[in-house]
């Protein structure tokens, strides 16, 4: 009786040239412990950009494929098997599922199919140590795989004005609780209007310029949206990276760290500005 093992892995996977050769070595050493030292039979197959699906004989060929533009691999597929018993087999599959062309759901799939049940449960144990070191981490993971993060950044600049209006609304309650003070502690009537005078004339937010702040968050909120959703569609989070498509690969994520340091650097000044802001009108 066939024991089988077949996960799919819900994740982002960055992997080179180095990673994939191990993981092919991974699965042909599994298959020589079941076969008293025979390499397994290799079969390999891979689905470019333009659609047309290729079997190339060995995975040499594969990494000295272009691997950009219309020759781009969407997908790989990786059989080994064992020669007296095709049916005893580890086979892995890499996709790009963000192409539009390709119509996979799951980035990452492989079975252990065999009828030793200790050595399926082995072997897929081997393998997913192997695929832990080419996915993601969980938190770029989640970043760049979860479509609520432009809704989640079009909150910031909201949270923000809320946050300063809820410091205008104390400003002014510590401006009465001052006065209370001043009354019931003031010396003499001149004493108490010079005091006053002091708290009344001295500077506070004012709420004039209201509207342009709640226009200004508006706009901020649908800016930090719309570079939050670029960011997301843009970052390569299927990567398979060898050939010609890393010169790529290295300018998008040039470009993406550039944008989001100036958000941060931009979100940091803010802050500094904002305790200022606090420290003048205490």
């Amino acid at each position: 009786m066939k024991t089988e093992v077949k996960p799919r892995i819900k994740s982002g996977f960055f992997i080179n040239e180095v990673e994939l050769t191990r993981i092919k070595d991974a699965q042909n050493e599994q298959v020589k412990k079941k076969s008293s030292g025979v390499d397994a039979d290799f079969k390999f197959e891979v689905k470019y950009k333009n659609g047309v699906m290729h079997s190339p004989l060995s995975l040499s060929e594969i990494l000295s494929d272009e691997n950009d533009g219309s020759k781009k691999i969407i997908r790989i597929v990786m059989v080994a098997s064992l020669p007296s018993d095709p049916s005893t087999r580890i086979a892995i599959r890499f996709s790009d599922i963000s192409d539009t062309n390709n119509s996979d759901d799951i980035p990452i799939a492989y079975e252990v199919v065999s009828d030793d049940k200790d050595w399926t449960f082995v072997t897929s144990s081997v393998i997913d140590e192997r695929v832990n070191k080419i996915k993601l981490s969980k938190p770029i993971n989640w970043l760049v795989t979860n479509k609520l993060i432009p809704f989640i950044a079009s909150l910031v600049p909201l949270l923000a004005m809320i946050f300063s209006l809820n410091n205008m609304g104390k400003a002014s309650v510590k401006k009465v609780e001052q006065i209370r003070h001043i009354r019931q502690t003031a010396k003499s009537m001149y004493d108490y209007m010079y005091q006053v005078d002091i708290v009344a004339n001295s500077p506070a937010p004012s709420v004039d310029n209201l509207p342009i702040y709640m226009i200004g968050a508006v706009l901020s909120s649908f800016l930090l949206s719309w570079i939050a959703r670029v960011i997301v569609a843009w970052y390569p989070a299927y990567t398979m990276y060898w050939g010609d498509g890393t010169k790529k690969y290295d300018k998008k994520i040039g470009l993406i760290k550039f944008v989001l340091v100036g958000i941060v650097f931009a979100i940091i000044l803010g802050m500094v500005g904002n305790y200022f802001y606090d420290r003048v009108f205490k």
